[in-house]
C-alpha cells in the first residue's frame, strides 16, 4: 500500500524553510514517496486553526478524489523553540497542548529541540529563508543520525524526525 504524507510545517507559504530542511531529511534517507503534500501553519500557535483543519481536509478530499488505496498520514514539525527565556512556561504548556492535539487526531509529531535550525546544524543565520536555501544534502552528513532518532527528543539538537519517518517511508 502506497503512503501519501501530509506535512504540517510551521512556516508560511512564501518562506517554506521547514519544509525545504525536511526534504532534504527525506532526500537523503529514503526512497521517494508515493506523495507529500505541505500545510503551512504559519506558527506553531495555528496548530488547531480552522484555515489549517481546512486545509488538510481539501488534501484528504483531493487524494481520496483520486487514490482510495493510498494510507494518508498526517505529520506535524513543530519545533520546541527555547526552554531559557521567559516565555517557557507557556511555550511548555503550548508544546504539550500540540502533542495532546495530534495523539487526539491520530497525527504524528516530529519535534526539533530547539528548532530545526539547530537540530540539522543549518549555518546561523538572520535570514532564515536565505540559510535555507542554501543547506544542501550533504549538510546533513554532519549531523549524528542518533540526534534524527530519538523516542522523545529533550535535549538541544535532537529529533525523533527518522524514527517517525521510519514507519511510512522505505529508507535508501
Amino acid at each position: 500500500m502506497n503512503t501519501v504524507l501530509i506535512t504540517c510545517y510551521e512556516c508560511n507559504e512564501s518562506s517554506k524553510t521547514d519544509q525545504r530542511y525536511v526534504g532534504h531529511v527525506i532526500k537523503k534517507f529514503y526512497n521517494k514517496p508515493h506523495g507529500i503534500y505541505p500545510v503551512y501553519l504559519k506558527s506553531k500557535y495555528n496548530y488547531a486553526s480552522k484555515s489549517v483543519e481546512n486545509d488538510i481536509a481539501k488534501i484528504v478530499k483531493r487524494v481520496r478524489s483520486w487514490d482510495l488505496a493510498s494510507k494518508i498520514v498526517i505529520i506535524y514539525f513543530i519545533d520546541t523553540d527555547s526552554r531559557m527565556n521567559n516565555q517557557s512556561r507557556e511555550n511548555e504548556v503550548h508544546n504539550t497542548l500540540i502533542k495532546d492535539y495530534c495523539e487526539n487526531n491520530k497525527y504524528e509529531l516530529v519535534t526539533f529541540v530547539r528548532n530545526i535550525e539547530q537540530v540539522l546544524l543549518a549555518p546561523f543565520n538572520k535570514d532564515k529563508v536565505q540559510a535555507s536555501k542554501n543547506y544542501r544534502e550533504q549538510d546533513l552528513n554532519k549531523v549524528p543520525i542518533s540526534n534524527l532518532s530519538v523516542i522523545e527528543p529533550r535535549e538541544k539538537g535532537q529529533s525523533n524526525i527518522l524514527r517517525i519517518l521510519d514507519r511510512y517511508l522505505i529508507r535508501n
